[in-house]
């Protein structure tokens, strides 16, 4: 196996690999990326939400709900970009004629890269969504979150014919940061200046209202989250929580990419990008044939901390014909591990035997189905024999000197050259 990790851009013989270099770890307080939102009066919407790139982010989906006749149409499922979502909380309020509903789902970044597109879809439970009066989707992305604990004091209030609403204290750190929307069916919604939050984002739908705030200043151990509307709001919903920042909790390993490629129908190039490391030793790569009993190929050194994109590459040259498994291991520094799910790749089996690279310099493979059963021959362009140093499909010919060399093997002679 052949490994490379660069530093800059360039062309190899056989492989380019770009890599966007090292840098140290730097974590700070919880950081709002992007948000969007759309207003809707119809069924099971769709709409596109680029999640912008950072470190430790959470995706935050809520939906605000207004329903006529009191019936309510709980969302069975949303998912971003093919993947699930998971439920956070969600909170309601109903009079004689009509309910109020906030929901909220989140996903956590090590789900988020698994994301096919950037659409976001939401499913009802119910097909026809005739009283569906109103409905308000947001999205939002924050960084630096704490991937293990990313929500801290959830609070949820409701309340009928009034025009003010608050929520009980809630505690953060300084690099800790509170979220916080309510619903009301008053046309004019927003939180008090007096709690600290700034809005983010304000809609007003023809029945329905929604301000979503965000507090991310550290000032006292505390906070309100606070609203006031002008007139009778008539229902009103608050859902406020902490967002938990990452500091000394970071995940150790952002690995976006891993794929395993067969390359000219001889060996399999495997490759791995990681878009943040922390404390990270090495990573262990490994193979099976029949996805039960794994062999470790090799041991390749990892950045250590870094919050740039890194790209790794590593060439399997002991290959047979058929379908190969490989899966990849990030080990720390303090012995902690994590197994990503396998990649596999199917040769075909070769009629006749081939040997590269050719110029070799310091190893010489053969790609060749059950070649290695076979006897091996060396011999110099004058015919001496040279003792063969043979380990699975590989030749070792770090020890001749430059020159013209033949390989004798199943009866086939193959010529190369050692050049370096």
């Amino acid at each position: 196996m052949v490994l490379s990790k660069c530093t800059e851009m360039r062309t190899l013989v056989l492989t380019l690999i770009i890599c966007l270099g090292l840098g140290s770890v730097s974590l700070a307080k919880v950081n709002l990326l992007g948000t969007k939102s759309i207003n809707a009066a119809f069924s099971n919407p769709t709409f596109d939400f680029k999640a912008p790139n950072g470190t430790n982010r959470v995706l935050i989906v809520t939906i605000a709900n207004e329903y006529i006749n009191s019936i309510d149409y709980n969302i069975t499922s949303i998912t971003y970009g093919g993947v699930a979502m998971q439920k956070m909380s969600d909170v309601g309020v109903s009079s004689l004629i009509s309910r109020n509903e906030i929901e909220a789902y989140y996903l956590l970044d090590s789900s988020l890269i698994n994301a096919s597109d950037s659409s976001i879809v939401i499913i009802y439970n119910l097909s026809s969504m005739l009283s569906l009066n109103e409905a308000n989707y947001n999205a939002f992305v924050f960084e630096n979150v704490d991937q293990n604990a990313p929500f801290i004091s959830l609070s949820t209030n409701t309340a009928t014919s009034t025009n003010s609403i608050a929520t009980t204290e809630m505690y953060t750190d300084a690099n800790d940061g509170i979220f916080s929307m309510l619903a009301s069916s008053d046309a004019s919604v927003l939180f008090n200046a007096s709690s600290g939050f700034s809005n983010v984002n304000q809609t007003a739908g023809s029945a329905m209202s929604e301000s979503i705030a965000w507090f991310d200043s550290y000032t006292t151990q505390s906070t309100t989250p606070a609203y006031t509307a002008a007139g009778n709001a008539g229902r009103v919903v608050m859902l406020s929580f902490g967002l938990k920042s990452n500091m000394g909790t970071p995940l150790p390993v952002k690995l976006t990419h891993f794929e395993a490629t067969v390359k000219d129908e001889r060996f399999v190039n495997l490759t791995w990008i990681t878009q943040s490391e922390q404390n990270s030793d090495y990573f262990m790569v490994e193979k099976s044939f029949d996805f039960r009993n794994w062999e470790t190929i090799e041991k390749v050194a990892a950045a250590g901390n870094s919050n740039a994109r890194i790209t790794y590459s590593a060439d399997d040259y002991n290959t047979t014909a058929g379908i190969t498994y490989y899966r990849l291991t990030q080990v720390d520094f303090d012995g902690e591990s994590k197994t990503y799910d396998p990649v596999s790749v199917e040769l075909t089996t070769e009629n006749t035997l081939s040997i590269y690279p050719n110029p070799a310099q310091e190893t010489l493979h053969i790609s060749g189905l059950n070649w290695a059963n076979q006897g091996v021959q060396l011999s110099t362009i004058k015919g001496d024999v040279i003792l063969a140093r043979v380990k699975g499909n590989t030749i070792d010919v770090s020890n001749l000197s430059n020159g013209i060399y033949f390989l004798n093997l199943n009866n086939q002679t193959h010529k190369f050259v050692v050049a370096r």
